[in-house]
């Protein structure tokens, strides 16, 4: 029968990233998640999809036939997310002139700010699978503070893929693991 997939309990350093782009993506920055605060207490529940795809059993495949995917995932979670933003130079000479600036990590800032002011995204961000749509992204909500309860220990965590950009095929992608992650008092660091 094997053992079910298991959300974490926090995002990926790769789906914060994610998360942040679809806001606002720009070639000459690079958006570095640093941290995820937890909170809201974890809650899971088990989960059936029906799966479409291309690695369903040869014979269900053949028939057209949905494979169900049974999971345990997260729900109602809240996240405050946190990521720095660095100036790529070496894409400087290459952008269209509206995203040239001193300071394109100042740059991107402010599209982002104007980006969630507005309720303006670059693509839907989803937690996990896509049919996890948040209910708010935004500015940080006074009354939203970190869960100090949560405090757990991930064993073997993914970080993210390690490929050469935007563009680069799949098959150059290698995934990076973290070992022993601890998430204290709520907070969730990405290294």
């Amino acid at each position: 029968d094997g053992m079910l997939p298991v959300s974490y309990p926090g995002p990926t350093f790769q789906a914060c990233k994610g998360i942040f782009e679809s806001i606002c993506y720009l070639d000459s920055v690079e958006v570095i998640p640093t941290a995820c605060h937890i909170c809201a207490p974890l809650s899971y529940r088990k989960y059936v999809t029906n799966y479409g795809g291309p690695s369903r059993e040869k014979r269900d495949f053949e028939r057209g036939s949905p494979f169900q995917n049974i999971a345990v995932v997260l729900e109602n979670v809240c996240y405050r997310l946190c990521a720095k933003v660095e100036t790529r130079p070496q894409n400087r000479r290459n952008l269209p002139e509206v995203d040239y600036a001193e300071n394109c990590a100042h740059f991107y800032k402010v599209r982002f700010d104007a980006r969630v002011e507005s309720g303006q995204c670059f693509d839907i961000p989803f937690l996990g699978w896509q049919e996890f749509l948040p209910d708010y992204f935004g500015k940080f909500r006074p009354n939203t503070k970190r869960c100090v309860s949560v405090d757990e220990k991930i064993p073997s965590f993914f970080h993210a893929f390690a490929w050469s950009g935007r563009g680069s095929r799949y098959d150059d992608t290698k995934p990076i693991f973290r070992y022993d992650v601890h998430i204290q008092e709520g907070e969730l660091l990405y290294a």
